[in-house]
């Protein structure tokens, strides 16, 4: 139901101790510019069909339980200005392709 708004800008959900995954449909909300997810209770992957949002500005996912690796096809947010992952179980390094996002 979330994916059939495509004109949200904002999604924001901090402090709700949302569980399970990160949905792949929300790649489906091409318009967003800040998603927010920080303190809740997410786990698994962060899906890299989050690249597809390219007008994101404010990708956050602080404070979760967040594992395997941050996905190099985040570099295709060349908008994005925050990226924050902190406090959560990532493995492995930052992709350096990360590197190139001058904004």
């Amino acid at each position: 139901e979330l994916a059939k708004l495509t004109s949200l800008e904002s999604l924001i959900f901090l402090y709700n101790g949302l569980g399970e995954t990160i949905p792949s449909e929300l790649a489906q909300l091409t318009s967003l510019v800040h998603l927010d997810f920080a303190s809740n209770s997410l786990d698994g992957s962060i899906p890299s069909e989050l690249a597809k949002l390219t007008s994101l500005e404010s990708l956050i996912f602080l404070y979760n339980g967040l594992g395997e690796t941050i996905p190099s096809e985040l570099a295709q947010l060349t908008s994005l200005v925050h990226l924050d992952f902190a406090s959560n179980s990532l493995d492995g390094s930052i992709p350096s392709e990360l590197a190139k996002l001058t904004s």
